[in-house]
């Protein structure tokens, strides 16, 4: 029953989606159809993660932040809806200490799985790429799976930041997958110089993808990573 509702999801909102201005896709050959992958796109628009899931050739995991599942649209409760399309929370405010969250992300990877993450980490209220937050970095390192750069280009025309309800626009929505990230050269780095490193990339990968300037990194000594213990096959990528 499950799948069925998530495609008739899907399916609903691709119909919404032609309405409203419609969607390009961009190198979906990039996405494996059924090893495990970390997609990290940019976040300028509420309905990124929708235009993600509409683009992917199969159903992918979302770690979405904590405030989702308790808020209310139009009187109607959020949290069924996105546990539905496959999220699970992070509290925002300490992602990195929050382990739950962490184990939760490699788990699914472990399991073959898709895991989608915005490692902005919150929406951008102008339009301009942020520095990314360590998080994704830190989990793909870890897990040793590849990491996916997205582009998002139109979403923030559709439906702008602070607005609940979708406008049409002229040009359709672009989701571009970009080719997986280089990983092997940073598994003997120390663990920050590596997260760092790993940052940089998908912060240029994706700043190519939507045409805009790589954000000014966060200074690597501010970069605050948790001592999540782990095991000798779950460090292959790490130096420690």
């Amino acid at each position: 029953m499950k799948p069925f509702l998530q495609e008739m999801m899907k399916g609903i909102g691709r119909f919404v989606c032609a309405l409203l201005g419609g969607m390009r896709v961009e190198g979906r050959e990039h996405v494996p159809l059924k090893s495990s992958a970390i997609l990290v796109p940019n976040h300028s628009s509420d309905l990124d993660p929708a235009f993600v899931a509409m683009a992917l050739p199969r159903m992918a995991w979302y770690m979405a932040k904590t405030e989702l599942f308790t808020m209310r649209v139009f009187g109607l409760p959020l949290g069924p809806l996105i546990r539905l399309m496959q999220a699970f929370p992070v509290r925002r405010e300490a992602a990195l200490a929050d382990r739950t969250a962490l184990r939760t992300a490699e788990e699914k990877l472990k399991s073959g799985e898709l895991l989608v993450l915005f490692p902005e980490g919150k929406l951008t209220e102008t339009g301009a790429l942020q520095p990314f937050q360590p998080g994704a970095a830190l989990i793909a390192l870890r897990t040793g799976v590849p990491v996916i750069p997205v582009g998002l280009i139109g979403t923030a025309e559709m439906m702008p930041y602070g607005k609940l309800i979708p406008r049409r626009v002229s040009r359709p929505v672009e989701v571009k997958f970009g080719a997986p990230l280089p990983l092997d050269d940073l598994k003997d780095l120390p663990r920050n110089e590596a997260v760092a490193e790993l940052t940089r990339r998908m912060e240029a990968a994706v700043a190519a993808l939507i045409g805009q300037p790589v954000p000014t990194p966060i200074p690597e000594e501010r970069l605050e990573l948790p001592s999540v213990e782990t095991s000798p096959a779950e460090t292959s990528c790490l130096k420690t």
